[in-house]
């Protein structure tokens, strides 16, 4: 039951807020109810955002290291940095390999060269040097893939039968 504050229940206690609770979610015409049941109409939708989550994870981990990094532009460097190594991650790149390239390679690249820049994101990378590519995460991803798309035809069925 999600609470609903109406100025009105701002004394009640819970016995009060209880009262005419019929079993359901309630939600007194609220605009938000639609998006919270989509997933329920269209089995594509994830039930959950686990994946992001478990990307935002080491982030939110270590976020209290993270306060201090001596200046903005440390800040900036370091969200810069956050941002190829879970893209690195997304595409199965060994992140090793690819940081070191990367690092290397861009210090050599002008100004303004986009093309340059491009060859360098980790989907391209990694159609270059296929021998870096970490083929058990994006198996175990499949898997993962599959298992979702199971679960979400079972829950389809389920609706459609009831």
């Amino acid at each position: 039951m999600f609470y609903d504050f109406r100025p009105s229940r701002s004394r009640d206690g819970p016995a009060e807020m209880l009262a005419n609770y019929r079993g359901y979610l309630q939600t007194d015409g609220y605009v938000v109810y639609p998006s919270l049941v989509r997933h329920s109409e269209d089995g594509r939708i994830p039930i959950d955002n686990n994946t992001i989550e478990r990307l935002l994870r080491p982030v939110a981990i270590g976020r209290k290291n993270y306060l201090f990094f001596g200046s903005a532009k440390g800040g900036k460097t370091a969200a810069t940095l956050y941002t190829l190594v879970q893209s690195a991650r997304r595409n199965h790149v060994d992140v090793w390999p690819y940081l070191t390239d990367v690092l290397r390679r861009i210090a050599a690249i002008a100004p303004g060269d986009t093309a340059a820049l491009e060859a360098l994101l980790p989907d391209r990378w990694v159609a270059a040097h296929p021998q870096h590519r970490l083929e058990e995460r994006e198996e175990e991803s499949r898997k993962a893939r599959a298992h979702r798309r199971r679960k979400r035809a079972a829950r389809r069925l389920a609706a459609i039968a009831s």
